[in-house]
């Protein structure tokens, strides 16, 4: 019915949703066909096992879907979905619904109408019905179905023909065998894959310890560096102190010697003027004195009086002069001292600028350094997260493939109990032909 497409869908039940898909109105734009209408089988142990053929283009598959029915109580079954098989994809997988419970609603000689819990309504006809048997030998047949913990009361018939039920046993043994070795395939698959995981996570173990320790040498080296830092950095203030200390009195001492210098020239300058106005007077008491012999008498005390001027004032020139010429004398010695001084307190000061500049060479170095290391770190830290990241997805898989793995062992496990099962149902089926007449086998297919 159209009002359970919607809760097909919610329930993630498979046959109705294929249906539904490949009828509807996606499926002719997808070019999506159903070739033959589900086919559903029903052993009288509980097994079903729905067949359809669907086309999608140009690729055409034969999807096989096996479970197991088992009366509950008064006309309410439980089914338990085992495994979907692809043709096409040679595959067996695990099914993925859960179980769920039907009730019988309706049932007569052809039609069958139950609903599960989701109240979801299944309608199933017979087809290829051969001997089928009344409403009231079909109610005693539920009784003994029930008895037997079979699957569905509408398959279990009063008799079957012999050869017909070996047959469909045989078919059934070898579904089963087809579908336990594609699980102990996939299996086997799955433990390949764990092994690559188990390795894969080894190697990220590793490579996050690695990691781990890059980063953690990495912050290390940060806390050295800010301490190296601050120790150069405190050591650069104290000889920038002392190196501006140095220039300063380097400076004060060229200053100072500068004026020394200029006085010095001063005082030659002035000792040369002593020196030109000593010969001038020179001179003068020469001519005086010559004209003092050959001059009038009555000008003689005038002569007399202008040489002794002349004397005293050449005598306090040569004082003067002399006087300069020593000052001149000590300023060049004092000049000669501040200069091998002021050589002394340069070459000081140009090691002390020197030092300072190491220094702040150092620190700048180091900063570097610790930027180059926090650029480091944060990719250190951005691999670590990498890896952590890459190894819990790689765990995960771990775990899902252990649990499918788990799952696979433990529904082959089932499959093989069942396989014993159905082999002592083929010996029976063989040893009962020679009693029995040839029956077809019913099915049964839901219109969903």
């Amino acid at each position: 019915p159209q009002e359970n497409d919607a809760g097909g869908f919610m329930s993630a039940d498979v046959p109705r949703m294929l249906l539904n898909l490949y009828t509807g109105n996606v499926g002719r734009m997808l070019s999506m066909e159903l070739v033959s209408a589900p086919l559903l089988h029903i052993g009288k142990d509980g097994r079903t096992t729905t067949e359809t053929e669907l086309r999608w283009g140009s690729q055409t598959d034969k999807i096989q879907m096996q479970g197991q029915l088992k009366v509950s109580g008064s006309n309410l079954l439980r089914e338990t979905p085992k495994v979907i098989r692809s043709a096409a994809l040679k595959l067996t997988l695990p099914s993925l619904q859960t179980a769920r419970d039907i009730r019988i609603t309706y049932h007569d000689d052809e039609l069958l109408v139950v609903r599960d819990s989701r109240g979801i309504v299944d309608l199933l006809w017979r087809v290829e019905e051969t001997d089928v048997p009344k409403k009231s030998d079909l109610a005693g047949t539920l009784n003994e179905v029930a008895t037997q913990g079979a699957a569905l009361p509408s398959q279990a018939a009063p008799s079957q023909p012999a050869p017909s039920q070996a047959d469909g046993v045989l078919g059934q043994m070898q579904g089963m065998t087809e579908s336990l070795e594609a699980l102990q395939k996939q299996s086997k698959e799955d433990q390949e894959a764990r092994k690559k995981l188990s390795a894969e996570v080894s190697r990220l173990e590793t490579a996050l310890k690695g990691a781990s320790v890059d980063a953690r040498a990495d912050s290390v080296k940060i806390d050295a560096l800010v301490q190296m830092q601050a120790q150069v950095a405190e050591a650069s203030q104290v000889q920038g102190k002392k190196s501006a200390d140095k220039v300063t009195g380097r400076d004060e001492l060229a200053a100072e010697l500068s004026r020394s210098q200029q006085r010095a020239e001063e005082l030659e300058a002035e000792a040369s003027r002593y020196h030109l106005v000593e010969n001038s007077l020179k001179e003068q008491i020469k001519i005086l004195e010559q004209e003092l012999i050959t001059g009038a008498r009555d000008a003689w005390p005038a002569y007399r009086a202008a040489v002794a001027k002349a004397r005293e004032e050449l005598a306090e020139v040569r004082t003067a002069q002399k006087s300069s010429e020593k000052e001149v004398a000590k300023l060049q010695q004092a000049i000669g001292q501040k200069t091998a001084q002021l050589k002394r307190m340069s070459e000081a000061a140009e090691k002390e600028i020197l030092a300072r500049q190491n220094l702040e060479a150092q620190l700048e170095t180091q900063l570097r350094s610790q930027e180059e290391a926090g650029e480091s770190l944060a990719k250190a830290a951005e691999v670590e997260k990498a890896l952590r990241a890459e190894l819990a997805r790689v765990q995960e898989e771990m775990r899902r493939l252990g649990e499918r793995e788990e799952a696979s062992q433990k529904l082959a496990a089932e499959m093989q109990a069942e396989m014993q099962v159905v082999a002592q149902k083929v010996k029976e089926a063989k040893r009962a032909m020679k009693d029995l007449g040839a029956e077809k086998k019913r099915k049964i297919w839901p219109f969903r």
